[in-house]
């Protein structure tokens, strides 16, 4: 059986692409609600419909989150402080 080829992307060609070539796309989290639906997850599709292919058992939607599991909430919330680059805009990028 061969390896599920995922793919991860932010936008829109490369979410098509995902459709199009892939098992399954993989995006982040953080953004604006409207760039999964109307930008990523359109195109996605859009690349499923090229290929002949509809979403269902064979493709994979995923999205990356950051969390902090920890017993103590404060020492989670100490440690998720160095995550403060994830949080920065692209200008700040």
């Amino acid at each position: 059986m061969p390896v599920p080829l995922f793919i991860a992307g932010a936008g829109p060609f490369i979410a098509k692409l995902a459709g199009s070539e892939g098992d399954g796309f993989i995006c982040t989290s953080g953004k604006k609600w409207d760039l999964y639906t109307e930008t990523l997850l359109p195109n996605v599709q859009a690349g499923l419909e090229a290929s002949g292919r509809t979403a269902g058992t064979d493709f994979a939607r995923m999205i990356e989150m950051k969390v902090s599991f920890d017993s103590d909430r404060e020492r989670a919330r100490r440690d998720t402080h160095y995550w403060g680059a994830l949080a920065l805009s692209a200008d700040e990028k």
